[in-house]
């Protein structure tokens, strides 16, 4: 039983996950990242199940625990590293039925990402050098930007959703549709929450296709992004706080979290602040503790959504607890690794 749901119901909340899958080839320990023509030392180097949205998708579950009914729905390649993707979840047993929710796609290849993860030299002014845990990615989007909710039909549209969260919505162009506003004002109606993790836009217009974005944030509860997220998509280069401020402005009914990294998160709706520090924690790979807060924040404001402090707090220690293992989620989260660090700090 999940630490937060802690009073099962009859039937388990239904929650659809709609956006990127990846598949990861993940070297850890890299020494330095290598120029054209060179060569870096890795310590190992790992095939792992990705992608922003179903990282989220994984952890929510996990953390569930059979709690809520969690449904990640998106577009496979039909290739050996698509149907590593599907044989993974599925011997997981933590999503509903990714048979049918996830769509194996003829002639695509799978999506995939490579991400070199180790220790960066800074040198502060005035200061010495120091090591930063960090990471660089090099990505394919090719299943990913094949994915559509028409390609998700009728399994995404004919349901009632507690939680309709979008992933990774810049890697998903053809989620950039009326179809999605659609869904998104369904899910509402119905008295769901519409949440909303954007991912980087590697076009850095932050604006969507046919500037689709504004549309769907005026329609989303929730917005997720991380600190250069969320200033891409302002406009703003001042500060992640003045990011924030924008957005809030701009979309009064959100709450609008931004995630800050090694810095913890701070958030806003209408005229009411929050801020939460990280809990401390030795960093070992910071890969995929964004998507780990969403999923330790969802989770906790299904719970109860007037408590955003709370929320933040369980963010935050999702985010703890992946940032101290390798990989961005090679397996997925469990209710004891939070509570650990709910119980034993109080955030720093």
């Amino acid at each position: 039983m999940s630490i937060f749901l802690r009073a099962r119901m009859a039937e388990a909340p239904r929650v659809a996950m709609l956006g990127d899958v990846f598949v990861d080839m993940q070297a850890d320990g890299v020494s330095g990242l290598p120029e054209w023509g060179m060569d870096r030392t890795a310590a190992a180097v790992h095939l792992l199940p990705g992608g922003s949205c179903a990282n989220t998708a994984r952890n929510l579950a996990g953390l569930a625990r059979g709690a809520l009914s969690v449904s990640l729905f998106s577009a496979l390649g039909d290739d050996e590293l698509g149907r590593y993707f599907l044989r993974r979840v599925k011997e997981e047993g933590l999503l509903h039925s990714p048979e049918s929710t996830l769509r194996l796609l003829p002639r695509v290849s799978q999506s995939c990402c490579i991400i070199l993860s180790g220790m960066k030299h800074v040198k502060p002014l005035g200061g010495l050098v120091r090591l930063d845990a960090d990471r660089a990615m090099v990505s394919c989007y090719s299943s990913t930007s094949q994915l559509s909710v028409s390609e998700c039909a009728p399994e995404l549209g004919d349901s009632e959703w507690a939680l309709l969260h979008l992933g990774g919505y810049f890697n998903c162009p053809k989620l950039h549709t009326e179809d999605l506003l659609g869904l998104c004002r369904s899910v509402r109606s119905s008295g769901g929450i519409v949440s909303f993790d954007p991912q980087f836009d590697a076009s850095e217009k932050w604006q969507g296709e046919g500037q689709h974005l504004h549309r769907l944030l005026s329609i989303v509860d929730v917005m997720l992004p991380s600190e250069i997220e969320a200033m891409g998509i302002a406009g703003t280069q001042e500060s992640p706080n003045a990011a924030m401020e924008e957005l809030s402005r701009r979309y009064p009914s959100a709450l609008v979290v931004v995630k800050l990294g090694a810095k913890g998160a701070i958030a806003a709706r209408g005229a009411e602040r929050w801020k939460q520090p990280v809990f401390p924690t030795q960093v070992v790979d910071a890969t995929g503790a964004g998507d780990a807060f969403d999923a330790g924040f969802l989770l906790q404001f299904l719970l109860d959504n007037t408590n955003v402090e709370a929320a933040l707090r369980a963010g935050a220690a999702a985010g703890a607890a992946t940032v101290a293992r390798s990989g961005a989620c090679v397996n997925p989260l469990e209710g004891a690794d939070i509570q650990f660090f709910l119980e034993t700090s109080a955030g720093s």
